[in-house]
């Protein structure tokens, strides 16, 4: 009876041999790999989000045209994603301001700018907006309605310690005169 069921494991394995397992890993860019399931020791799972994004929160202000403001909106929230390439995303959150010119009550939207590049001389993130084809939804007593980034809108982050940033904009919108300067520090959540 043992020898019998020796010849039995012992065909098995030769029939799991013959027959190697493979892992094939099918990629969002249309390519796949395939690997043999005795050369994996193991596969982790990593969290899309782990330790790479960091959300600050503080006050924000605009002025309007220079002349107007600043108006305060208290409670602001930027997110910061540190990009493998060295660049950053940044996410502002909706603001709300109140008793802006002409807007009244104002409710400008979540937007976010992608891949902002370090520049070495400035110590300082800086992307030109207009170029990326973000739009903002933008809500007021006369308007209600997204909007396009045109020049010279551009962001500015700095980061301050290892806490704190600073973000200077420069935006104007598709049909409003005037440019708006944002201004926002905020501490790491």
């Amino acid at each position: 009876m043992k020898k019998l069921f020796t010849l039995i494991a012992i065909a098995l394995m030769g029939v799991a041999n013959l027959q190697a397992q493979t892992v094939t890993i099918n990629k969002n860019d249309g390519s796949s790999v395939t690997f043999e399931t005795k050369d994996i020791k193991d596969i982790k799972f990593v969290p899309a989000a782990s330790s790479n994004e960091e959300v600050y929160t503080g006050k924000g202000t605009i002025k309007i045209g220079g002349m107007f403001g600043p108006y305060e909106s208290k409670g602001s929230s930027y997110t910061i994603v540190k990009n493998a390439n060295g660049t950053i995303n940044v996410t502002v959150a909706e603001e709300k301001y109140e008793g802006l010119p002409v807007m009244g009550n104002t409710v400008i939207g979540t937007y976010t700018v992608k891949n902002i590049a370090y520049d070495e001389a400035t110590k300082t993130y800086s992307r030109e907006l207009a170029k990326d084809g973000i739009k903002v939804h933008v809500k007021g007593n006369t308007m209600d309605k997204d909007l396009d980034f045109i020049k010279p809108s551009k962001i500015t982050i700095k980061f301050v310690g290892t806490n704190s940033i600073s973000v200077n904009s420069v935006y104007k919108f598709t049909g409003m005169p005037m440019d708006i300067k944002a201004e926002f520090n905020g501490q790491k959540k």
